[in-house]
């Protein structure tokens, strides 16, 4: 999924909208539980669901919000404890898009390969 934090007033700026960052530290949620209050307190919301609805609606964010990341085989979206990852069950796929406008994609951390060998460029 993916969230954007809303600013609390209006900003024109790259820097005006980075000071909100500077001036407070949690202004962007560092974890799972930061980013279920912000989401919550309307602070966060779904990427650009406030002009494009539909762009992100086959991701489930709310859901997943709950922690409802695996299927055992069934289909359906199944709940974890919300918290932590269980690697011995499988993550759910998304097996149909419901807009043309959605965009997956996937973050992963960048790390070097073990040995000291170089996995090429870092972030």
């Amino acid at each position: 999924p993916a969230f954007e934090r809303r600013p609390p007033a209006p900003c024109d700026t790259v820097e005006d909208c980075s000071k909100f960052r500077g001036d407070d530290p949690s202004f962007v949620p560092r974890d799972l539980t930061e980013l279920r209050s912000c989401v919550e307190e309307e602070r966060c919301i779904v990427f650009q669901s406030d002009v494009n609805w539909e762009g992100h609606y086959t991701t489930r964010s709310e859901d997943w919000l709950e922690g409802a990341w695996y299927d055992d085989g069934d289909g359906t979206a199944k709940g974890g404890t919300g918290e932590e990852i269980d690697a011995s069950r499988p993550i759910r796929r998304v097996g149909c898009f419901d807009t043309p406008r959605y965009e997956p994609w996937v973050a992963v951390r960048w790390c070097p390969v073990a040995g000291g060998g170089d996995a090429g460029p870092g972030p």
